[in-house]
């Protein structure tokens, strides 16, 4: 076998290989795998690495605060500390390993945050944790797992008291939200119930199913929809309530309701012990059932299912299960800033990457020893651009001036992560 013909096998080798490990990315993706080496060729071109940039010794950084997707790029809170969502940040590694962008002082360090795309829905924050609630019931965490994996699952056994208002026994528990006048609101929950007949010492002729222990979701206590958790069939508001069967005996109970002024805007869970006769002694204390996944949110129609459940631990660190998401520095637009020190100087271009625009900075000059600021106020040529980024993603200063084309992949790899289309000084008009 001639040389050329080894060459020719080796070369063919590394492609069926890189063809394998691509197909295996895709895979893991879920999206289509490559089936010609037309598609093949397509995929190749498509791929844009922002290292490319410096390929003849170029000075600059590769910053993008995905750490998901770069594992060797770390978001740190202090030095070799990796960052959690919502903390504030000292330091972002560059991937060129060149020019670290820093910040020192406690009181201007960004906060590293994530949200799926399409942006935060569930208006709680913390949701997740029972005890944020006011409570006049038994509630108990335990360590379950609810049908997306990811909630708290608590089981309510209530301590029910005498309603005189009518033939029931209820407790509840409950938490507000600031709504305005007319505001449509869906309130949802993950149910199981556990045991859902009534202990009551009740006559022959009434039916277990008349022996209702009944869910109810509701503002301010006003009835807007209810469950019977026996049937598990909707006694009340079916016109605006929704119930999905999550299996393995969850289900997602919803309704939608207009908010009202009158009220003060808090979301109620009642769970109620009823009869269709008088009253005998209380329950007993065995009618239980499960619970996760609290969420309410603004709705477009009053017939609107609820959308998948989003885990808000803070404002900062929103998840969804099953979603991509986009991780981002956010800058409080006053004085926040990082900063990367060049000691040869810098003279090039500077592409910053945000969820609401990306801008380039042309003919950017840095002195030796001088400092390239990330800020609201402190891009070099366009010093209070950064606000209308919104969250930063990412950012790459490179020492020459870039092509449109550069330019354009640049932004287009920081959109696969969240980014939005680049700006322009007509834009801002």
């Amino acid at each position: 076998m001639t040389t050329l013909d080894n060459k020719i096998a080796y070369l063919t080798e590394a492609k069926s290989q890189l063809f394998v490990a691509i197909n295996g990315i895709l895979a893991e993706r879920g999206e289509p795998l490559l089936t010609s080496a037309s598609t093949f060729r397509e995929y190749a071109n498509s791929i844009f690495n922002p290292l490319a940039l410096f390929a003849n010794g170029e000075q600059g950084a590769f910053i993008d605060v995905s750490q998901k997707s770069l594992s060797s790029i770390r978001v740190e809170t202090s030095p070799g500390v990796p960052a959690e969502f919502g903390q504030t940040v000292q330091r972002v590694v560059d991937k060129l390993g060149q020019h670290n962008p820093v910040q020192d002082n406690s009181s201007l360090k960004p906060v590293y945050g994530r949200v799926p795309v399409g942006g935060r829905r569930n208006l709680w924050v913390n949701s997740d944790n029972i005890s944020t609630f006011t409570q006049r019931s038994r509630i108990i965490e335990t360590d379950l797992v609810s049908p997306d994996g990811v909630s708290k699952v608590y089981k309510w056994n209530p301590s029910f008291k005498e309603d005189p208002g009518g033939k029931s026994f209820t407790e509840d528990f409950y938490r507000g939200i600031s709504t305005e006048d007319g505001d449509l609101i869906t309130q949802s929950i993950y149910v199981k119930p556990i045991n859902a007949i009534s202990r009551y010492p009740n006559p022959p002729d009434e039916s277990e199913a008349d022996r209702q222990v009944r869910l109810t979701l509701s503002q301010d206590a006003g009835e807007a929809a209810a469950l019977n958790l026996y049937t598990m069939q909707i006694v009340a508001g079916a016109d605006r309530a929704f119930l999905e069967d999550l299996e393995n005996g969850w289900y997602r109970f919803s309704v939608t309701y207009t908010a009202r002024t009158d009220s003060s805007n808090n979301q109620f869970f009642s769970f109620s012990n009823r009869t269709t006769v008088s009253f005998g002694p209380a329950p007993s204390g065995e009618e239980e059932v499960l619970i996760a996944a609290l969420q309410v949110e603004y709705a477009k129609f009053s017939d609107s299912p609820p959308t998948p459940f989003q885990k808000v631990l803070s404002s900062f660190d929103v998840y969804e299960p099953n979603a991509d998401h986009i991780e981002y520095l956010r800058f409080d637009f006053v004085d926040d800033r990082m900063s990367h020190t060049f000691p040869d100087g810098f003279q090039g271009d500077l592409i910053v990457c945000g969820t609401l625009g990306s801008w380039v900075d042309e003919n950017v000059v840095i002195p030796a020893g001088g400092e390239l600021t990330i800020g609201p106020k402190n891009l070099p040529n366009t010093p209070n651009i950064l606000p209308a980024l919104g969250d930063i993603i990412g950012w790459v200063p490179v020492s020459r001036t870039t092509t449109e084309e550069e330019r354009a992949a640049i932004i287009g790899y920081y959109k696969k992560k969240g980014a939005a289309d680049r700006l322009t000084a007509g834009d801002l008009v």
